[in-house]
């Protein structure tokens, strides 16, 4: 399905979320209605920023546990600031799709609920519905997500040769840009050695809980870029380590982690730039991890 890309720079929207990847995401695909964009990493600050800005719209990350406070608790308290905060409409963004969730959300103050990996239509009925009239131009824009360059094109060819990646899957959700995909996939590719040691440090360590954090965002990212079975492998160990499931994990981890390093071995073949930095940045993991 098309989408008409109505402007709206009159709009101004918050995104809350921890994770940098899903921030990009999130801001690539509202920055083609022309909407003024702000960001925040955590409850604390979100509410710090709700206090002194005027927004139409915020949408809260639910599922990677934000440092302090998670998505609930972020928007229960902004509906008891002072004020008209009771009205603004706030959305959760979840990978949750269990029966019952979206009613567990609207009962703790939410609006709406958007099932990540984000798609950009669920995100297009999400701002023409809760967007005032007066803030959305009825003048059509041009479909800037399909306007892409050869460049692009020539991306898109390469990254179908990774198996991997589900390509038709990924750029669904971005509506056909490729532009916001490519950007997308190398912010990946740039942050997953980082990432990778995270991960590998906590297990270490045995923090379960920065490891639950930790692997979750691991899976929405993949999802986001196409990546399904990486991406169920990482839901598998998030469910474990919620559980506390040490030997599951345990077991199961060094070959998740091999799988990514061979995944990002791929991806540099495709962006250049990312070879010279390549040895800058260590892997600290070992296959023999132990606790």
């Amino acid at each position: 399905m098309d989408i008409e890309y109505e402007a709206m720079p009159n709009g101004k929207v918050l995104v809350v979320d921890n994770k940098d990847m899903s921030l990009y995401i999130a801001k690539g695909m509202l920055s083609l209605y022309g909407l003024q964009i702000d960001t925040a990493k955590s409850g604390h600050e979100a509410i710090e920023k709700i206090k002194y800005n005027v927004y139409d719209l915020v949408f809260i990350d639910h599922d990677h546990m934000m440092p302090g406070m998670d998505g609930i608790k972020t928007t229960r308290k902004i509906r008891r600031l002072k004020g008209g905060y009771k009205k603004l409409p706030i959305v959760a963004l979840t990978a949750n799709t269990a029966d019952g969730t979206k009613e567990l959300f609207l009962a703790n103050g939410f609006n709406g609920i958007i099932s990540k990996p984000i798609a950009l239509l669920e995100m297009d009925k999400m701002l023409k519905k809760w967007l005032l009239p007066e803030k959305i131009s009825r003048r059509a824009r041009a479909n800037a997500a399909v306007t892409d360059s050869e460049a692009y094109n020539r991306f898109m060819e390469e990254i179908k040769k990774i198996q991997e990646i589900n390509t038709e899957i990924a750029i669904n959700r971005f509506s056909g840009s490729k532009k916001i995909y490519y950007k997308a996939v190398n912010m990946f590719n740039k942050n997953l050695v980082p990432e990778c040691n995270k991960m590998a440090a906590f297990l270490s360590a045995l923090d379960i809980a920065g490891f639950t954090i930790s692997v979750y965002g691991m899976e929405s990212s993949l999802a986001a870029i196409g990546a399904i079975e990486l991406s169920k492998m990482a839901m598998e160990l998030g469910i474990a380590s919620k559980n506390r499931e040490f030997d599951f994990c345990m077991g199961q981890f060094p070959e998740f982690m091999e799988k990514l390093l061979l995944l990002r071995e791929r991806l540099c073949a495709i962006f250049p730039e990312a070879e010279t930095v390549k040895e800058k940045e260590p892997v600290l993991f070992s296959p023999k991890l132990k606790p």
